[in-house]
């Protein structure tokens, strides 16, 4: 009954909404295993919620490089987000006659036993999804997002632990569409307009570690995600029923996570599921992933699926460097998605 109040069934439902697989603060385990990551205080980070900062016990100074890319995606974020745009690098988009994403994360940290302040350069989006072959239409979500956050934890007794994180950011984006004949009539400037969205933010995290307090009770984990953050979703207005709207992503929203971890001399399993919720905590009922882990300490792999996603990773750890490659299967458009897409993730973790 827990689990079904957890998970309950509310639609939500926009217009063209966008779900992406890497969110800020992305490393392996909150791409590949965001089933468990919450709850898993073997990988213990704050990444996957602040709740386990205080099982960390990390102080360390690191570079994070996490990347994904579909089709000419990287040589459509480079000329739309990098460079003055030109009439030749939209016409190449409306070749392409599908939807390609660019999703890039950069992020040095400084970790303590009792904070960490994490610097976020550049985390990067790029979507163009090209439509109506008879009449050629692109719609396109472009970001860029720079951070600073410090973040902190503690644990409340012997079966619950509390992290939060504060952070300042900047959110440069833009969500044109336009036919092949505007393109033909206007400048690429008046096609493609930028704004700027800045935000003193919070993330929240509250874990219930069941398994301490009687081994058949899942560990929960509750998070709230940038509460406060000036970025809102627009999707739901009429002048945006055909503009790309990523979710779960800069704005408002919240998530559970339920799971086990699984001691054996093979090594630890991992079960578990993982929901999010918009701002309202209406549940996104097709985004929810059920997944399972296997950790041998220096190497672990993953498998994950839910309603549109169907993923498996392999991650190898070391002193100096964690290297994570990710084979997903996806539709990031979700039911209007015809065939799932298929990405391969590279992140990477440099010890300084």
């Amino acid at each position: 009954m827990f689990i079904f109040i957890l998970f309950l069934y509310i639609p939500a439902s926009w217009s063209l909404g966008v779900f992406h697989q890497q969110a800020p603060l992305s490393t392996f385990h909150t791409i590949a295993s965001r089933s468990f990551c919450a709850n898993d205080r073997l990988t213990a980070s704050y990444t996957c919620s602040p709740s386990l900062f205080p099982h960390s016990n990390k102080a360390e100074v690191s570079l994070n490089l996490n990347l994904k890319a579909d089709g000419d995606a990287v040589e459509n974020g480079e000329n739309l987000l990098f460079k003055e745009i030109e009439e030749s690098s939209l016409r190449h988009i409306f070749e392409d006659k599908n939807f390609n994403s660019l999703t890039l994360d950069s992020r040095l940290e400084f970790n303590t036993n009792y904070f960490s302040v994490a610097y976020t350069p550049y985390y990067v989006v790029a979507d163009t999804n090209v439509t109506n072959p008879a009449f050629p239409e692109v719609s396109m979500y472009l970001a860029t997002k720079n951070e600073l956050r410090v973040s902190s934890g503690w644990k409340l007794g012997k079966f619950w632990s509390f992290g939060g994180g504060v952070a300042y950011d900047k959110i440069r984006y833009a969500q044109p569409n336009f036919s092949i004949f505007d393109l033909a009539t206007a400048k690429p400037n008046q096609l493609i307009k930028f704004q700027n969205k800045y935000s003193l933010k919070a993330d929240l995290g509250l874990s219930f570690w069941g398994q301490d307090y009687r081994g058949a009770i899942p560990n929960i984990t509750f998070q709230a995600k940038n509460l406060m953050s000036a970025y809102k979703l627009n999707s739901h207005s009429e002048a945006s029923v055909n503009l790309l709207e990523p979710f779960a992503l800069f704005e408002t929203h919240y998530m559970t996570t339920l799971s086990y971890n699984i001691t054996s001399k093979f090594g630890t399993f991992k079960p578990g599921i993982h929901g999010y919720y918009d701002e309202n905590l209406s549940f996104y009922n097709n985004y929810y992933v059920l997944g399972l882990g296997y950790d041998l300490g220096k190497f672990g792999t993953t498998v994950e699926g839910g309603p549109y996603k169907r993923s498996m990773g392999l991650f190898f750890n070391s002193s100096r460097v964690d290297m994570g490659v990710i084979y997903v299967q996806d539709k990031e458009l979700g039911a209007i998605q015809d065939s799932y897409s298929q990405s391969v993730y590279i992140t990477s973790v440099f010890r300084l």
